[in-house]
């Protein structure tokens, strides 16, 4: 299940990292918070179109990881926030 702050943060525009490592070397990609989906509690949907290096890598390990964030929402400290 994602938490509030999550949620709060995919609602304004950031840019997404996405890394993959199916092949010998990571791939990074860059998309933005704007095309994310949240389907049902603990689904995230990316749509990866024209990421080559991130489908090929998903078909060998389907595990990604992400950074994602907002400079327009509240952080611990100041404005920014991400995760």
């Amino acid at each position: 299940m994602f938490d509030e702050k999550f949620l709060e943060v995919i609602s304004h525009e950031g840019v997404v990292a996405i890394v993959s490592g199916g092949g010998s070397d990571p791939h990074v990609v860059n998309t933005w918070n704007s095309y994310l989906t949240v389907a049902g509690h603990n689904k995230l949907l990316i749509p990866a179109a024209g990421m080559r290096s991130i489908q090929k890598d998903v078909e060998l390990n389907n595990r990604v990881q992400l950074t994602l964030g907002s400079r327009e929402v509240q952080g611990l400290r100041s404005m920014g926030a991400g995760f």
